[in-house]
């Protein structure tokens, strides 16, 4: 994406991300430029105990927030290292990271932290759902969402599933009814093609 982003505009995406941002907000942002998850690593439960302990004690375990651990660990894990490290949080606690999170932080970091947590196909599923619930379609965010998800077709699979068993209908059936003509014969196909369906 950076190269992308340096090829069209010409300019540094991490500097313009920093120029544009500021405090805790910007310091996450930058770290999630840096690209440093290791997305092959296998899961760790000792080390996913050690990141969940230290997430409550930079957070819920003390007065104020050590904004610097959140971003560290939520930054440098993979997504199954997260997620192992939020059912741990959850299983100690009693409640969800995504709380803890909620209690300790606010505004844009506390979204950005949300969405670093949060499974691929649940925050894909919700995206495609907020884009077309309600009056009018968000054409863009459902754009971008589809347009995503047709590169991969193992997560479009999950994403399909885990939208057909959260809202109890049909991704396909659903972003049709809500889109029209061409557009909708394109989005409905390539739902279609994608998840065998």
């Amino acid at each position: 994406m950076r190269v992308a982003y340096a090829k069209l505009y010409g300019k540094d995406l991490a500097k313009d991300v920093a120029d544009d941002t500021s405090g805790d907000y910007r310091n996450l942002l930058i770290a999630v430029l840096r690209a440093d998850r290791p997305e092959t690593q296998p899961v760790n439960i000792e080390e996913a105990k050690k990141d969940s302990q230290a997430l409550y004690n930079a957070g819920e375990g003390k007065i104020g927030t050590d904004e610097k651990v959140f971003i560290e660990i939520l930054t440098q894990r993979s997504i199954p290292q997260l997620l192992t490290i939020a059912a741990i949080y959850a299983q100690t606690t009693g409640h969800s990271l995504e709380k803890g999170i909620s209690k300790e932080t606010s505004g844009n970091f506390k979204k950005a932290l949300t969405v670093l947590i949060t499974a691929r196909e649940e925050f894909f599923a919700h995206q495609i759902r907020d884009a077309i619930d309600g009056a009018g379609t968000k054409d863009k965010k459902l754009v971008r969402a589809l347009g995503y998800l047709s590169y991969n077709i193992e997560m479009f699979r999950a994403v399909n599933a885990y939208y057909t068993h959260r809202w109890k209908n049909n991704l396909a059936k659903d972003v049709g009814g809500d889109t029209s003509g061409w557009y909708k014969k394109t989005a409905v196909a390539l739902i279609q093609n994608r998840c065998n369906i």
